[in-house]
């Protein structure tokens, strides 16, 4: 993969193993902090992977322990030094600046998302990419917010809006439309894409007039038909929003959002999309709107109920990613760093903030000393850090 200059790489790797080495300082605590050793470095600490190592390879201990066995220092290092990975952040602005460096070079994420207000033109797109992968030590996930027409955050490129392709009922035309979007964005420098976007579009719902038409039957083939034509483009497509909020009284990102019904009606009907896709779907996007089929109170994207659904009932093998984090909030009263605990709690894979520079930092940090303070299981963590590790992989991100 394209990198960029040799010294932009030395440094992004002395900031990585600078990183490591706070990480194993906060994890082992203060009483463990040593002096330094001749021409050290100030942060005191060596990497926790040896060179060579993968942070899969290190890991594998982790991985391999019995459930609930205690997990040692240098292995929880381990998990810490992964946690960017956890995180798809959002970015300002048409170009990598000083100040986007920075916070790019924080914390190694695992993705940043792109949309309309970072595109100006494919040339433009394109440099962006390149200069995101460039100041990021682990090739980053490269998401794009282009769902199809109104819902494109880059106008002009494929596909058409799911509405259109829905009238027409024909899984061909959506698998082509699919297709055409995932070659033209990889050649951009995108790997993966927030969509096919699997919500009912019900009437006055907040997919009324995004998503694909009201018929959970004929939606679901179109969902499938979709998620195959990325596949055959090797975009990664994320399938929005398990368990479907066609029906929320509003669109949970502008505000709370509840879903009613009992959980057959919900099973029979907003889950049809998503169950047609679950063999086939590399990540699934959960929903911020609350569910009365549930407890009625928590987002499904911090709920446990919801993700054993997706993943017990369903099938689901892949990677789950939160909904907006600090859209959650309206419904959770909560900071947008709570939600990240209580999303990794619930089985999410993948931690979606694609706000402010403020949240993506205070969710890290709470997610630090989660699994540092044993509110988080470090194994559950090196699961999800696998998951997505192995969707890179299978997607060629490397």
């Amino acid at each position: 993969m394209r990198r960029g200059p040799s010294r932009r790489l030395v440094g992004v790797a002395v900031v990585a193993a600078a990183l490591a080495g706070v990480l194993l300082a906060l994890i082992q605590g203060p009483s463990r902090h040593r002096a330094l050793p001749q021409g050290g470095s100030r942060f005191g600490t060596p990497s926790t992977v040896h060179p060579g190592e993968t942070l899969m390879d290190a890991l594998a201990p982790v991985l391999a322990a019995d459930p609930g066995q205690a997990v040692g220092a240098r292995a929880l290092a381990t998990v810490a030094r992964g946690l960017g990975q956890l995180f798809v952040i959002g970015i300002d602005g048409t170009s990598v600046t000083t100040t986007t460096l920075e916070r790019l070079h924080a914390h190694d994420w695992g993705g940043v998302v792109l949309g309309r207000p970072n595109y100006a033109a494919p040339g433009q797109l394109t440099g962006l990419t390149a200069a995101i992968r460039a100041a990021l030590t682990t090739p980053p996930l490269i998401v794009a917010r282009q769902a199809g027409g109104r819902s494109n955050g880059f106008p002009g490129l494929p596909p058409q809006g799911e509405p259109d392709l829905g009238a027409t009922g024909r899984t061909d035309l959506v698998t082509a439309q699919s297709g055409l979007a995932a070659r033209r964005l990889r050649v951009l420098g995108v790997n993966a894409t927030l969509a096919p976007i699997a919500d009912l579009a019900i009437n006055g719902g907040p997919a009324e007039d995004r998503g694909f038409g009201t018929d959970a039957t004929v939606v679901a083939n179109l969902v499938r038909a979709a998620v195959s034509g990325y596949r055959s483009g090797k975009l990664i497509s994320m399938v929005g929003h398990f368990p479907g909020e066609g029906a929320a009284n509003q669109d949970p990102t502008q505000g709370a959002a509840t879903v009613g019904g009992r959980l057959t009606d919900l099973m029979g009907r907003d889950v049809k999309p998503f169950a047609a896709a679950a063999a086939t779907a590399p990540v699934v996007q959960l929903s911020d709107a609350v569910y009365a089929a549930f407890d009625g109170v928590t987002p499904a994207t911090l709920l446990a109920d919801a993700v054993t659904v997706l993943r017990d009932r369903l099938g689901f093998g892949g990677v789950v990613m939160s909904g907006d984090l600090l859209a959650v909030t309206a419904a959770t009263g909560g900071s947008a760093a709570d939600a990240a605990v209580a999303a990794l709690k619930a089985g999410c894979d993948l931690l979606f903030l694609p706000g402010g520079a403020t949240d993506a930092e205070a969710a890290y940090n709470a997610v630090l000393a989660a699994i540092r303070q044993g509110q988080l299981d470090p194994q559950a963590v090196a699961r999800s850090l696998g998951r997505v590790a192995g969707l890179k992989k299978a997607y060629g991100i490397g």
